[in-house]
């Protein structure tokens, strides 16, 4: 009995022994997945710090893309603007000329009042 009782006893010692080494090994494999997580955490962390900067990039640009584009239409009024009043103006001094000549050949004098 005593020798069962011995082996039995060493058995214990053994699998107490196993467990312990078991719980250490997954110890180290459980630190070494959380190293692995945190590490992924801050490299996803990176990416979406990277991604949200190009986001705001891309959103700059296309308020300027907006903006000169306003500005391309204003300008292009303003043109419009600027050649009726350049038709205005060439038809002014046309009748003004025509008057001239009118005075002119009916003894006006040739200046216009």
């Amino acid at each position: 009995l005593t020798s069962r009782a011995r082996e039995a006893e060493a058995r214990a010692e053994a699998l107490a022994h196993e467990v312990g080494r078991l719980k250490t090994q997954i110890a180290e494999l459980t630190k070494g997945s959380e190293e692995k997580l945190n590490k992924t955490k801050e490299a996803y962390a990176r990416s979406l710090k990277a991604l949200k900067e190009k986001q705001n990039e891309l959103d700059n640009s296309q308020s300027e893309r907006v903006h000169v584009s306003l500005c391309c239409l204003k300008l292009q009024r303003y043109k419009v603007d600027l050649e009726a009043q350049n038709s205005k103006l060439l038809r002014t001094v046309r009748t003004l000329k025509a008057a001239a000549s009118d005075e002119t050949e009916f003894g006006g004098g040739g200046e216009v009042k």
